[in-house]
């Protein structure tokens, strides 16, 4: 199985025991980054980065020496005791991203972090169970044939009917977030042990109480990351910018050297280049700027990918990431910090001021009322938004099912998109809002972060998106909205909390940068054709005469971009059984 993963590092760990065995792999020179180790009768091992495992030793009564981030063998043995002392309690207190297995005498034990940033899967066959980070070495210890899963690639194009744990390699289940199992006779059954739902709108804070904390969490979250090694993903938005200002001193204070920036750069591209953002983070914390002008395209070398990947990925373009995960390999960094999923942690208010309205917190829902009208929204798209967001659960599932006809290209059946929902699937605007808030820290993300993990590993770096940290995100969560969302502007909070530490032409910038006309200018529709026209194989609910024509116009918009590379990496992938 570790055999099957050789870019994950050609260092390998193992221990056997009575009935079982566990493995890790990694490259020597970061031991940091894996590791296998025991406490008595109790075995662990890990891979990813587990940022306060000095801390919870100490708990313990266990030194550590002087060392912040101990190498992998230490990490092992400090979880195997935690492990002995706490049994799966331990797992609540950890911070970082990890997939974990703890063994002691009769029992196995797996697990992977809060919000599942390194990927795991798992396979039952003729009584035992396999657990490892990519589905091909599932695979390989199972001895599974590798079959594509045609279901689950229809719907990964169309809409998985419910949330599912089956992946696009027949045999192979991704193993959620979050959550442990106990390893045993037949199928795992795995258990959440962090689930943040009972924490919302928990807190009293008001404004300024609350913009001093987040501070202050951000700031805990990311300093909590910094190893040394690290390069930040950096561009002229709000969020890699908050990374580099809370990562840039602790990176000095621990290699001596400066933080790395990339940036990719469009210098011909005006209304996409943010280079003149970037520049005033650069020069205020010293960073050591490496801009690049992207050359890799969207379908690069996509049929390498996808058999690596596993699965055809999705809404990501693999060689443009690919591209900066190599850049920041060359520069000597391990680590690659993003600002990724900073969306969900402070800027999701959908349906807010309906909220507001039906709790009765009729003063700031009025205040968000006139700010909508002080920034010029007539009293007539208020009420629309009103309406959408009050209206019964049928008539809002016939509104959205209106606009998806409109929006969706025309060579998709509709109907097999549409059939995924009823119109009892939509909430009343209270109950929906609480929904939507704490959906992205409960359900699991789109494979998108595991796809990532894998991307990653191949260029020879960790992706970190501190950010999205435990602490920071239940502290969001529990906010009253009202604090939350002062007003009617995006990430209004973090602005506050930001002033002073970001440049202030960051914290006012009133545009917002879309990258349509670089996916525009980098359309490869020679790749699209010859990856979908010119092979045999064809999913069902797509009309490929219709798409051909399209295909050869060369006038595809960004939302029907989208849909012709999932479909693409879909026939590539297909493409390896042919």
């Amino acid at each position: 199985m570790l055999a099957a993963a050789p870019h994950r590092g050609d260092q390998t760990d193992l221990i056997s025991f009575p009935g079982g065995a566990i493995g890790v792999s990694h490259r020597g020179t970061n031991r940091n980054e894996s590791g296998i180790g025991r406490a008595g009768e109790h075995i662990a091992a890990f891979a990813g980065q587990i940022d306060n495992i000095v801390s919870l030793a100490r708990e313990h009564g266990i030194d550590t020496g002087p060392s912040t981030h101990p190498d992998g063998g230490t990490t092992a043995r400090l979880l195997a005791a935690g492990f002995a002392s706490e049994g799966v309690d331990l797992l609540r207190k950890l911070r970082g991203v990890f997939t974990v297995a703890l063994a002691a005498p009769g029992e196995v034990v797996v697990a992977r972090d809060q919000l599942g940033f390194k990927a795991l899967y798992h396979a039952e066959r003729n009584g035992a169970a396999y657990f490892a980070n990519e589905p091909h070495q599932v695979l390989a210890g199972a001895s599974i044939p590798a079959d594509p899963n045609m279901a689950f690639l229809h719907g990964s194009l169309f809409g998985q009917p419910e949330e599912t744990d089956e992946t696009a390699m027949t045999g192979v289940l991704r193993f959620p977030r979050a959550s442990w199992a106990r390893v045993s006779n037949g199928a795992p059954r795995p258990v959440r042990y962090w689930d943040p739902s009972p924490l919302l709108e928990g807190s009293d804070m008001d404004a300024d109480e609350a913009t001093e904390e987040l501070a202050h969490r951000l700031q805990a979250g990311i300093r909590r990351a910094v190893r040394g090694n690290e390069a930040v993903a950096l561009s002229g938005g709000i969020d890699s910018p908050i990374v580099a200002a809370y990562a840039a001193h602790p990176h000095m204070d621990s290699s001596g050297k400066p933080l790395k920036a990339i940036s990719a750069v469009f210098p011909h591209l005006p209304d996409v280049d943010e280079s003149k953002y970037i520049e005033k983070v650069v020069e205020r914390y010293g960073l050591e700027w490496h801009p690049f002008v992207q050359k890799a395209k969207a379908m690069d070398d996509i049929e390498l990918w996808v058999r690596r990947l596993g699965n055809p990925g999705k809404n990501l373009s693999i060689p443009e990431v690919a591209e900066m995960y190599q850049l920041a390999n060359s520069l000597g960094a391990t680590t690659v910090f993003t600002g990724e999923l900073a969306e969900f942690v402070y800027a999701y208010h959908l349906d807010l001021l309906a909220y507001l309205m039906s709790t009765l917190r009729l003063g700031a829902a009025g205040h968000h009322i006139r700010e909508r009208r002080l920034r010029g929204q007539g009293w007539a798209s208020i009420a629309r938004e009103l309406g959408r967001s009050m209206a019964p659960s049928p008539l809002l599932y016939w509104w959205l099912r209106s606009g998806t006809r409109r929006a969706l290209p025309p060579w998709i059946d509709f109907e097999r998109l549409a059939g995924r929902n009823s119109p009892f699937d939509y909430p009343w605007a209270r109950r929906r809002w609480r929904q939507l808030e704490i959906a992205p820290a409960v359900s699991d993300f789109s494979q998108n972060l595991d796809d990532l993990d894998v991307v990653a590993e191949h260029c020879g770096v960790n992706v970190r998106m501190p950010i999205a940290d435990v602490d920071t995100w239940e502290f969001m969560i529990s906010l009253p909205a009202e604090v939350k969302y002062p007003n009617p502007k995006r990430k209004t909070l973090v602005r506050q909390a930001m002033r002073g530490v970001l440049p202030d032409e960051i914290l006012d910038r009133q545009d917002k940068t879309f990258f349509n006309s670089h996916m525009l200018e980098t359309a490869d529709y020679g790749s699209l054709q010859r990856w979908i026209l010119k092979t045999d194989f064809r999913l069902d609910g797509i009309d490929y005469d219709s798409l051909e024509d399209h295909l050869a116009a060369q006038a595809m918009g960004p939302g029907e971009l989208d849909w012709v590379y999932d479909l693409a990496r879909i026939h590539a992938f297909i493409a390896q059984w042919e």
